[in-house]
């Protein structure tokens, strides 16, 4: 059954602002005017990726808002940075750092994930942000297995500790991918997931990697490629829950959202990365 969760909407964006690997891809000014955007949806906290101290800062007094704060996961590792931060309502929410995870692989540093603890009320969840190495790199996919098998560890231990969880990031793999289904036990049937609730999580992204039964040609996915080998559109961004969120008795369970934002879509396309939203159940 759900325990005291409260119908919260979070979101996830790859802003690409400052990647820790090649050129921006936006600028500060347009992140700004999207994640107000999303706060104006009634979003009540935004991560992102690819930003740094300074952008986050920049971003947080441009949004001129005493009520939303922010929290940036920008310090070095390895020969790298995470690049991670979260901008949420303190009217609301209060958002504490809880370590990071990290993996371990021939002498390299893995960056799994950053623990963010959530909490409003009597309500607490640990949330892990991550945003794993690209696609383009030849040694991605040993990267982002090593990253969930890392990630998994500690969502296990997590769970035997019976906290509530969720996981929000970048993964550069789809759900259907052998690090997201197997590495990290993310699945797409909640019924399985609550018989499995000590290991398992429930990814409600499924839905979003492909177009809409009664419209093939419907937009899908939160990625556009340039350079598409079986697909232009693919579902690298994820969020995903633990079993607490879940009750079959009552229908409940988290959904996931594209967010297509209008400050973000030029000549009709939607440029970089689309925001996708975790939407939590009602009690």
């Amino acid at each position: 059954t759900l325990r005291g969760v409260a119908a919260f909407r979070f979101a996830f964006w790859n802003a690409g602002v400052t990647p820790t690997r090649g050129h921006a891809h936006r600028s500060v000014e347009v992140a700004t005017t999207a994640v107000d955007e999303m706060f104006g949806r009634g979003i009540q906290l935004v991560a992102l990726a690819e930003v740094d101290r300074e952008s986050i800062a920049a971003i947080t007094t441009a949004l001129e808002s005493p009520s939303i704060a922010s929290l940036e996961m920008t310090g070095a590792i390895g020969g790298s940075r995470w690049d991670l931060a979260v901008l949420y309502s303190s009217r609301e929410l209060t958002c504490r750092p809880a370590g990071e995870v990290t993996g371990r692989r021939r002498g390299t540093t893995h960056r799994a994930a950053w623990k963010v603890s959530v909490a409003a009320d009597d309500w607490e969840a640990l949330t892990y942000l991550l945003h794993w190495r690209s696609r383009r790199l030849s040694n991605g996919y040993d990267y982002r297995r090593e990253c969930a098998v890392a990630l998994h560890t500690d969502v296990r231990d997590s769970l035997g500790r019976d906290r509530s969880v969720i996981v929000m990031g970048d993964f550069n793999d789809e759900p259907f991918d052998s690090s997201i289904e197997r590495e990290l036990n993310s699945l797409r049937d909640p019924r399985l997931v609550i018989k499995r609730s000590e290991d398992s999580l429930f990814n409600p992204c499924w839905p979003l990697c492909a177009p809409q039964p009664e419209d093939p040609w419907s937009g899908f996915g939160t990625y556009q490629s340039d350079r598409p080998r079986t697909t232009s559109q693919s579902q690298f961004d994820q969020v995903m829950t633990s079993a607490h969120f879940l009750d079959e008795a009552a229908g409940a369970a988290p959904t996931a959202h594209r967010l297509v934002l209008e400050s973000l879509v030029i000549d009709g396309r939607h440029t970089g990365h689309i925001p996708i939203e975790l939407r939590l159940p009602s009690p």
